[in-house]
């Protein structure tokens, strides 16, 4: 198709369109009949995609109540905890019948989906009680149904004790802290983050390590912008400037 001469380039795209069909069977092009070589098997990286995930791990409370729960009433408890995770976008694992385990993923972006985890958190709250729990956000693999990796073992580390439990009990890493600042409020303690609640009025000026950051990785056209406007100060000129970006 590249050839520089007429003659021998494809006529029209029905005639490139007969010979990739000819590839794609197999025959090398130019009537040959001769059958090409199979294509090299393509060497896998991973066996496993990673995608960002948010994962929750919460106690199980059934333990302490087993004794005045039947088995038709554990089972029904069960299911509805499982259409908590269901309607947040989640899927409920249950761990060695003592631990809860919620992973949530999806293509939006990353605040959003921790969003969708925290409100995940809370409603789960009003079925459990006052459970211990933690949320941790980050890249990992899923192996079968569950998360595997790093991740897994940072929301175990960040588990919190019943005995210094504060009032939301809910427990954040450093991620899931920083994606839910703008919206949510979150207590900062010696032993970290704490998820309170959301907030009534969002964050208008997004937060960079908790301090109120408007601009962010910007300062290339923060300049442009400030030598224009000198430009247009000292002349004077005036200057249409455009901006565009994705949210956020």
């Amino acid at each position: 198709m590249l050839s520089k001469e007429a003659g021998q380039r494809p006529r029209d795209g029905t005639a490139v369109a007969e010979e990739l069909a000819t590839l794609a069977h197999g025959a090398l092009p130019g009537g040959g009949g001769e059958t090409a070589e199979p294509p090299a098997p393509s060497v896998e990286i991973t066996t496993a995609e990673r995608r960002v995930i948010c994962v929750i791990l919460a106690a199980d409370g059934s333990a302490e109540t087993d004794a005045t729960l039947s088995e038709a009433e554990g089972a029904a408890r069960t299911e509805a905890l499982r259409d908590i995770a269901a309607r947040h976008g989640g899927r409920l694992e249950l761990l060695q019948s003592q631990w809860l385990l919620i992973a949530l993923s999806g293509a939006e972006a990353p605040t959003d989906l921790a969003a969708r985890a925290a409100h995940c958190a809370f409603a789960l709250r009003v079925e459990l009680g006052g459970v211990p729990m933690s949320i941790a956000t980050g890249m990992a693999e899923v192996a079968g149904r569950l998360p595997v990796g790093a991740l897994i073992d940072r929301v175990v580390q960040l588990f919190p004790q019943r005995a210094r439990l504060p009032e939301s009990g809910i427990r954040l890493d450093g991620a899931t802290a920083g994606l839910l600042a703008r919206s949510f409020d979150i207590a900062q303690a010696d032993e970290g983050a704490w998820l309170r609640g959301p907030k009534e009025e969002p964050d208008t000026v997004p937060r960079l390590l908790g301090k109120p950051t408007p601009c962010v990785g910007r300062e290339r056209e923060l300049l442009q912008l400030a030598a224009e406007w000198r430009h247009c100060v000292d002349e004077p000129t005036r200057a249409p400037w455009s901006s565009s970006a994705p949210p956020g």
